[in-house]
């Protein structure tokens, strides 16, 4: 039974159809977007449980009655947009074994009618529902659980292909049915082993970020607090760089200086995930000389006081990336970054080298744009007093060169 304002199985519903017995034995399914329940029905015939939604009340009370007919006792229907049911406190424990989600996947037309757009698109370019899928479906699965995706050519593969990528899983094509105007694919998706391995140490929402020299960076939630994870690259040549973050971020936190550590595995190190601007977009997007000069300032002393450590971070004479200024709860934070080259020395070089960069072409005239204003000259030679001598004194008059008057 089917009705006008419910999607009709087609081509992708039965492609997925014939798989699901070898996946759904004594499992406990949830079909997503159930439409007529043909995906729940098949599935009750092998599985212990199985949950089947739909944002459609009609849609609902379609496959209720097709589940009564097929006399399918051990479905349990729920309306629901996603997993929002199951994000109220009743449902909240639930983890299924296998998702079935035969999505709206078409790109949206403006011409198309309200109710006929919820059964086919799946938003402006087809893929956004598919990714607000991958949003939240980590933490309704088990540790190997599977999800079967169906989705089409157009819903624009390589997009699809990057959202689960991206999403820390992986997926293998089970089967495709070739349309005379598009291809429909079925993917089987497992989570990837350092997904399953940061959720046990109970990161969740972990999602790529970017990548840089010697890893991936993931954001992730942490105990309800927003989280870094920096992940080595295995072929990279920069061995221990994980190892040896952990060792000066611990060290160096109790001088309120990089992102707040939190742990480490053999793969991974988990820090502070840091909101703001680079040092230079922030000075870019200021007119507050006052401002930017209590940022040099602060970030002057967190350089001092790895002097005093006899800690060099390496990379403060273009620090460009590894500086971060933000506001948190209106309080100034300025956060060093990156401290994977981070090494013991007799002769640290942060006050100089963060001089070196200030004293730089594109720095002078930034700095001078904003009415900040340094005599390369001079700060070069008090730069060299320090390097030479590096007491309080010294230290103190390279701060009297940043002036807000030539």
């Amino acid at each position: 039974m089917t009705g006008v304002d419910v999607y009709e199985p087609k081509e992708d519903s039965f492609l997925i159809l014939k798989h699901i017995k070898n996946f759904a034995k004594n499992k406990t399914v949830l079909d997503l977007g159930t439409g007529t329940g043909i995906l729940a029905i098949e599935a009750a015939k092998y599985a212990k449980k199985v949950y089947a939604v739909d944002i459609s009340k009609k849609a609902l009370a379609v496959a209720k009655q097709n589940a009564k007919k097929a006399n399918a006792k051990n479905i349990t229907f729920l309306r629901s947009d996603l997993f929002s049911a199951f994000k109220q406190k009743a449902e909240k424990k639930l983890r299924f074994d296998l998702i079935l989600f035969n999505p709206p996947y078409l790109p949206t037309d403006p011409s198309e009618p309200k109710e006929l757009a919820l059964q086919i698109t799946g938003g402006k370019h087809g893929y956004e529902l598919v990714e607000r899928f991958f949003q939240d479906v980590s933490s309704f699965l088990n540790p190997n659980s599977v999800i079967l995706l169906v989705f089409s050519t157009l819903t624009k593969k390589h997009k699809v292909d990057k959202i689960i990528e991206e999403h820390c899983f992986i997926a293998d094509e089970l089967d495709r049915k070739k349309l005379f105007f598009e291809t429909i694919f079925l993917y089987k998706i497992i989570k990837s082993r350092f997904l399953k391995d940061a959720e046990k140490h109970g990161l969740k929402q972990v999602i790529y970020f970017t990548k840089g020299k010697r890893g991936w960076i993931y954001k992730a939630n942490y105990k309800g607090k927003q989280v870094c994870i920096k992940r080595k690259i295995p072929q990279s040549a920069a061995l221990k760089t994980i190892e040896n973050e952990a060792k000066y971020l611990k060290l160096l936190n109790r001088y309120g200086i990089g992102p707040k550590f939190y742990f480490k595995t053999k793969n991974y190190l988990v820090i502070e995930f840091v909101d703001g601007k680079p040092i230079e977009e922030f000075i870019k997007s200021t007119d507050d000389a006052e401002l930017i000069k209590k940022v040099l300032f602060i970030i002057f002393k967190k350089c001092r006081k790895l002097d005093q450590l006899k800690i060099n971070k390496e990379e403060m004479h273009h620090p460009r990336k590894h500086i971060i200024v933000g506001l948190r709860k209106k309080k100034l934070i300025v956060t060093l970054i990156d401290f994977e080259r981070a090494h013991k020395t007799q002769k640290p070089k942060n006050v100089t080298q963060f001089c070196q960069y200030l004293i730089s072409t594109k720095m002078i005239g930034l700095l001078e744009e904003k009415g900040i204003f340094i005599d390369k000259g001079v700060m070069l030679q008090k730069a060299r007093e320090y390097k030479h001598n590096p007491t309080k004194k010294n230290f103190k008059q390279i701060l009297k060169e940043i002036r807000f008057s030539p």
